[in-house]
């Protein structure tokens, strides 16, 4: 005894010295009986990390693969702990007898411990459990324990950045928690343990709120680190580095100051994407205030209730931009960013250059003023369907968004990002302005998102390698774009809308790029799930993406399916709601806590997505509650009608929508809304009589309309509040 507790006192010394290491849940954990620990896997430190996070000694398992390609004096500390051996790749027999060794050393009163991913994480996402873990408990009352270890992914151990090499140095001080979760019992099964892991994962980023800075402290250290680094550059010839960036925000904020009342904490933005509007919103941020970046392309009415929830009495502009826009509303209060940027002397920018260099930036961001859950910016819905939401989100959401987005897709320092999305959207506003700003990366910057050719020069110009957009806006891109012009991209993720197969493989054979989605929403900060590309490092492969699926959940975040009545936990291919939970949940809607109320349970949100997910974590939507009519007693999605009727017709999902209006008759009935001139009732009935799809589900051909074109919004959705306007008036 008296070597194994000298080995385990000096590795506790080891791992307390090394890490910031903390420790929670040790109330879960039995005081003396048997236990199985099961834990995520991210780092060859991690067996150290479990066995020093508490007192008992744990029995572990470990892949024989790694113990034959360890060095003695590792094999000599394994063979002392009593480690058992085990390969997936065994023979059933061999197998069989490591899992009933662990079983062995249950009955003997140990805590076992298993890795039942199998293998270090290549991605930093959650890889699929195996399920030998139920094998391990069968017919037994030993309760099994999830465990996670927050914060090792990204050390030098993890495969974060290629092959791990442990080098004490470079991990030294690093923070790392251990979590031990409430206890399971031993029928549950391998997909339920598996969800209990990834929710503390949630617990892990919770535990590092308390530290958390401001997205202003984030940007300032951001640019000091980079300082003669161009930080962004636009089409309209503007080219700033990340010094230049913060100056220009400092002087911008303290002319602003000057404008408004202290009173006023909401500050409204009405700008494009470019240099200007990341200003603006760099100027608002540090002046602990409240961005609200407002949706210009949308309807009058949707303005002008922004501007009232929000009570704004200042708008932040550009002379040149309003022309564009003369029916907006506006507050009185209208300051325009050219005038507030004329005439700085030369005494001034000196100043301002010193006080951003070397003032404290705990000081100059206002750090001690700004807490985690303030919030930092409104965002208001896209309103396809209902009035505008203002959607408030917190430094400590938008952070932990950026941070889990990071983890995952590992920017380089020569990459740049491609930035189309308007900053109202919530993928722009997060992923392609905050992101790259506070990673240290370039953005290229372009006023519409429709403007292909435009695009793809700067693309060229810039070498721009991560490109974040909406499908609607990628279909554009491969018509008219280049080849030349994208071929420094690396990494191409769309939201907001289902990517369509077609669209997908035309972009990838032009340009050499997989196209990958995204799930989230503005409610998310946004972005809850991705598809990552599959990697194969040390001789293992890593299944990132899947088709017809979304992805998985991004470290921090857990996702499950409920039932759309009961509420209750769903199994694996089971179809219900979506929920979401992790810190990147919104504080809740401005000035509407019962909206807020019905959307957010213990953390959870409803997403209002309908969807399935995979016992290996991969998840679909397959349609939206708001998108399902009930017709004869039966739940028909209008996503699904919208699929089956464009692969019958061979047209794309920018020619036909399904939307459902009100039937004295039926209570609801299906229209279409389609731009395809040329076709008649007889050619309708016979596509819809040959349609592998129930009779009430297709839409009658008395009930299909020809448009110009199917309304966008400024996001690239589809705009279904104007679509089913469009659909009642033909039909009165």
């Amino acid at each position: 005894m008296l070597p194994d507790f000298l080995l385990k006192f000096i590795l506790m010394l080891i791992t307390r010295v090394c890490y910031r290491f903390r420790v929670r849940g040790l109330e879960h954990l039995p005081a003396t009986k048997p236990a199985l620990l099961v834990c995520n896997h991210v780092s060859l430190m991690d067996a150290l990390l479990i066995a020093t996070s508490q007192q008992r000694r744990i029995r572990m398992l470990m892949s024989r693969d790694y113990y034959d390609n360890s060095g003695w004096l590792c094999r000599k500390i394994v063979d002392l702990a009593q480690v058992i051996l085990i390969h997936k790749q065994d023979n059933p027999k061999k197998l069989l007898q490591s899992l009933k060794t662990a079983r062995t050393a249950l009955d003997d009163g140990y805590l076992v411990c298993i890795f039942a991913e199998g293998a270090l994480s290549r991605t930093g996402m959650l890889r699929p459990f195996q399920a030998g873990l139920e094998r391990i408990v069968k017919g037994t009352d030993y309760p099994i324990i999830p465990m996670y270890i927050g914060g090792a992914w990204g050390s030098v151990s993890s495969f974060h950045s290629g092959m791990p090499q442990i080098r004490p140095l470079k991990d030294f001080r690093y923070p790392v928690s251990v979590h031990f979760g409430t206890p399971l019992p031993p029928t549950s099964t391998t997909f339920e343990v598996q969800q209990a892991v990834s929710e503390l994962s949630v617990e892990s980023f919770d535990l590092i709120k308390e530290t958390r800075s401001s997205l202003g402290y984030e940007f300032i250290a951001a640019a000091r680190r980079n300082w003669n680094k161009r930080a962004l550059a636009d089409s309209n010839g503007c080219e700033l580095t990340f010094g230049e960036l913060l100056i220009a925000s400092m002087i911008l904020r303290k002319r602003i100051r000057a404008h408004t009342s202290d009173a006023e904490s909401h500050i409204g933005i009405l700008l494009p994407t470019g240099s200007g509007a990341a200003m603006a919103n760099l100027a608002t941020t540090l002046n602990r205030r409240i961005s609200v970046n407002l949706n210009y392309s949308a309807p009058t009415a949707s303005v002008r209730s922004a501007l009232q929830q929000c009570a704004l009495q200042t708008v932040l502009t550009s002379r040149p931009f309003l022309k564009h826009l003369p029916e907006l509303p506006l507050p009185v209060n209208v300051l325009y960013i050219e005038d507030l940027l004329e005439h700085i002397s030369w005494r001034e920018k000196c100043r301002t250059f010193l006080t951003a260099r070397w003032r404290p930036a705990r000081l100059l961001s206002g750090s001690k003023q700004v807490k985690p859950d303030d919030i930092a910016t409104v965002l208001f819905s896209s309103g396809t369907t209902a009035e505008p939401k203002g959607v408030m989100l917190s430094h400590h959401n938008l952070l932990s968004n950026i941070e889990s987005f990071r983890s995952v897709v590992p920017p380089k320092r020569d990459d740049v990002m491609l930035a189309t999305l308007p900053y109202f959207h919530s993928f722009g506003y997060t992923v392609t302005f905050w992101f790259p700003l506070i990673s240290g990366i370039s953005t290229i910057c372009h006023t519409n998102p429709l403007e292909a050719e435009r695009i793809g020069t700067l693309a060229a110009d810039y070498n721009a390698s991560i490109l974040l957009t909406t499908p609607s806006f990628l279909l554009a891109y491969t018509r008219k774009i280049k080849p030349e012009q994208f071929s420094k991209l690396r990494y191409v993720f769309t939201g907001a809308e289902k990517l369509q197969p077609r669209i997908a493989a035309l972009f990838e054979k032009r340009f050499g790029v997989q196209p990958l989605e995204g799930y989230g929403a503005t409610e998310l900060s946004p972005v809850c799930a991705l598809s990552l590309p599959n990697v194969e490092i040390d001789n293992l492969t890593e299944t990132g993406n899947r088709d017809d699926r979304l992805g998985r959940a991004l470290p921090g975040m857990v996702i499950k399916i409920v039932h759309p009545d009961t509420g209750a936990t769903l199994a694996p291919g089971e179809q219900g709601l979506i929920y979401a939970k992790g810190p990147n949940v919104m504080r809740g809607y401005l000035n509407k806590p019962e909206l807020t109320e019905s959307v957010l349970h213990d953390g959870w949100y409803n997403t209002g997505d309908i969807g399935v997910m995979d016992s290996d974590g991969f998840f679909a939507i397959t349609g939206r509650r708001s998108r399902f009519s009930k017709v004869g007693g039966e739940m028909i999605s209008h996503g699904a009608v919208e699929q089956a009727l464009q692969q019958a017709l061979q047209i794309g999902p920018d020619t036909l929508a399904v939307v459902a209006i009100e039937d004295a008759r039926k209570g609801e009935k299906l229209c279409v809304l389609h731009t395809a001139r040329g076709l008649d009732e007889g050619q309708l009935r016979e596509t819809l009589r040959t349609l592998g799809i129930p009779n009430l589900w297709k839409p009658n051909p008395k009930d299909w309309q020809v448009v110009d074109a199917l309304p966008l919004l400024g996001t690239g959705k589809l705009d279904y509040r104007t679509l089913t306007a469009l659909a009642r008036r033909s039909t009165s």
